[in-house]
């Protein structure tokens, strides 16, 4: 058993590189600057917003820091629609991350027997939503919690519940400050 979530964690890191490179090889990595972004939804229609949100997902797959998502946001949609939007997004791809990398990985965290990594999972296991809420509001949707909490043994409702609670305090708040950097720099 541990050595076929050896094999799984390998082939999941594997085709990570894999579609990262691609990407680069691509340009595609281009598009996650600001200024990228901003052309691909000039329009702010509501294809422009799913094609943001479907952009903050995809780079968050590629381990793209949401900061650069959220400053993007504001920087596009103005501060009200852009905190919204950024908190959409952050959702969708936390919940994009949690599928992607559960359905690679399956819940390999969740069979390691080491006694330090169980005490730390175990809080995760007794209470999920309150966890992964709090982890949420610390962490956001860092790309290592991300796919942490998708290698755990968390219920996909109770991370969707939890990421839904802890999400949109730290993501508005970012949204906050990145529009004071712009209007105090303007």
């Amino acid at each position: 058993m541990a050595r076929q979530g050896q094999n799984t964690l390998l082939f999941l890191m594997v085709a990570i590189v894999s579609l990262w490179l691609a990407a680069w090889a691509a340009g595609v990595t281009g598009l996650f600057t600001s200024e990228g972004m901003r052309g691909l939804v000039a329009l702010r229609s509501f294809r422009g917003v799913v094609a943001f949100i479907a952009l903050f997902s995809a780079g968050q797959l590629l381990r793209v820091p949401s900061t650069v998502f959220v400053a993007a946001a504001v920087a596009i949609y103005g501060l009200s629609l852009g905190a919204f939007v950024a908190v959409l997004g952050a959702l969708a791809s936390a919940t994009v991350t949690f599928a992607v990398v559960r359905t690679f990985a399956g819940h390999a965290l969740a069979d390691v027997q080491r006694p330090v990594v169980r005490q730390l999972l175990s809080k995760i296991d007794n209470h999920p939503v309150v966890t992964v809420a709090l982890l949420r509001l610390l962490f956001q949707t860092a790309p290592p919690l991300n796919y942490a909490l998708a290698m755990t043994a968390v219920p996909w409702r109770d991370h969707l519940i939890g990421s839904l609670l802890g999400l949109p305090v730290p993501v508005t708040g970012m949204a906050f400050f990145f529009d004071w950097i712009v209007h105090r720099t303007v």
